[in-house]
């Protein structure tokens, strides 16, 4: 058996391993994987974060960055730099052939480049995070029958059909692929029960990365990355809330001022029921919020988590004795939930979006559905 891992992120690392993990031990196999990473857009620093934690969670045939081959410049996928890419890719791999593509996503460019790369191979979707249950993820199912397609967007494609059984619209726009769809075979995801599964990802095997892998994933890195000696949180201070900082200006949502008065908000709502923020940036972050926050305080000191905030903050829920946990869309709304049983709040009430996509807006929606406001905080105090 062996596999082609694709990850985007360090927490998705994490993720991705722990699924392999469980499966390689529940099937006894003697897998065969390579660890492709893409961090197009994320500083140094955080990939440095991602090369030490994929070195800790698997025994990997080789990790392969791809951010030279797939980066900002790819705007679109023509005629004149689809098979240039493909072959790209595999000379980059040096492998032949895979029994599977385990990726975290199959809409976008880049995802379709790489399974369009390894035709024979089955895919595997594994959890990325809240974006995975977004009930408009798998809407957009293209055509692969291309004249189906070109009655439908004949304007668009017009010249520009591919070799392959899909047009250059279909690898351009955002929805899925049929015969991507065709090649699922399993799913691994950890919030089914909190979450309805999408449509598309039912017709297949959907399996629950179980809870006793993924701590024992997180475990993996601690004893080894000795993270906690370098871990200084004042546990002498009581009624500490875990406060996640977002990007949402990085991505146009709002402007940075915008998003810098909200998180001044929900310190001062902490702060007015005897909280004391403990505040975590966000990994994709490239203007941090906190020393501004520091310095506008005024009724309470807030405290930082000491550790560079590229490391996932689900390695140190044990040790910061933390009361409750705020943010405003993170999907660590759930996992602080259901891997720690920390009582978790939104201010996703909060967030006005401008040129906002559907995901934003839904996950917005879906989280103040499950997740209570934050003013409900002192009512558990």
């Amino acid at each position: 058996m062996n596999r082609l891992v694709v990850a985007i992120g360090p927490w998705q690392i994490i993720l991705a391993a722990s699924a392999i993990r469980q499966e390689t031990t529940e099937l006894s196999l003697l897998p065969q994987d390579y660890l492709v990473l893409l961090g197009e857009g994320l500083s140094n620093q955080t990939k440095q974060t991602m090369m030490r934690i994929a070195s800790l969670v698997w025994d990997w045939q080789s990790i392969i960055w791809i951010d030279d081959l797939f980066n900002s410049k790819l705007t679109e996928i023509n005629r004149a730099n689809f098979t240039k890419l493909l072959q790209a890719f595999r000379d980059k791999i040096l492998i032949e052939q895979f029994e599977e593509i385990w990726l975290c996503r199959l809409d976008g460019k880049i995802p379709k480049l790489i399974v369009e790369s390894y035709l024979e191979a089955a895919i595997v979707i594994y959890e990325e995070g809240l974006h995975q249950y977004a009930p408009g993820r798998g809407s957009q199912v293209m055509d692969d029958n291309w004249q189906s397609q070109l009655r439908r967007f004949k304007s668009e494609l017009e010249g520009i059909l591919c070799k392959q059984e899909c047009g250059f619209y279909s690898f351009n726009n955002r929805g899925l692929l049929r015969n991507h769809i065709s090649r699922l075979t399993k799913v691994y995801l950890f919030l089914t029960n909190t979450f309805t599964v999408p449509e598309y990802l039912k017709q297949t095997s959907v399996k629950q990365i179980n809870k006793k892998s993924l701590l024992s994933t997180i475990e993996l890195i601690n004893n080894n990355a000795h993270l906690q000696k370098t871990l200084k949180i004042n546990n002498q201070v009581n009624n500490k809330v875990l406060v996640l900082g977002q990007c949402f200006s990085k991505y146009n949502l709002m402007s940075w001022d915008e998003e810098f008065n909200i998180y001044s908000r929900v310190f001062s709502i902490l702060a007015e029921q005897n909280f004391t923020p403990l505040w975590k940036e966000h990994p994709k972050i490239d203007r941090p919020f906190f020393n501004t926050l520091l310095e506008q305080a005024t009724s309470v000191q807030p405290l930082e988590l000491n550790i560079h905030f590229s490391w996932p903050v689900e390695l140190f829920t044990k040790q910061l004795n933390i009361v409750g946990c705020v943010a405003g869309t993170s999907t660590s709304l759930f996992y602080q939930k259901e891997l720690f049983n920390i009582p978790t709040y939104t201010f996703a009430n909060e967030l006005s979006f401008k040129n906002s996509s559907r995901d934003f807006l839904w996950m917005k929606n879906l989280v103040m559905r499950y997740v209570p406001p934050l003013a409900s905080i002192q009512e558990n105090k």
